[in-house]
């Protein structure tokens, strides 16, 4: 029995364009886009849209907040793996 690819293909179920959605936050309700703006993605995602996009500069974009949240992580992991080394390195 010979099965032709595009038979397998149209018959499958579009996965991703049910499950993804992209949203800018431009467009998004005030309360929405000031809850978000916590989230340190909605700043790293909107400093590479704004890299693209010369007009795209958004009000909402701290990228300060974006490197000190990083730095923050770097150092507290850093701090964790220093804690705990020995228990890390020890044999199983």
């Amino acid at each position: 029995m010979q099965i032709k690819q595009h038979d397998t293909i149209h018959d499958a179920p579009p996965r991703s364009a049910h499950s993804i959605f992209f949203y800018i936050p431009g467009m998004m309700p005030d309360w929405v886009r000031d809850a978000l703006a916590w989230n340190p993605m909605l700043h790293a995602i909107d400093w590479f849209r704004a890299g693209f996009f010369a007009s795209y500069q958004p009000h909402w974009l701290d990228r300060s907040y974006l490197a000190s949240v990083a730095v923050l992580a770097l150092v507290g992991g850093f701090a964790v793996e220093r804690g705990l080394r020995r228990r890390l390195s020890m044999p199983l």
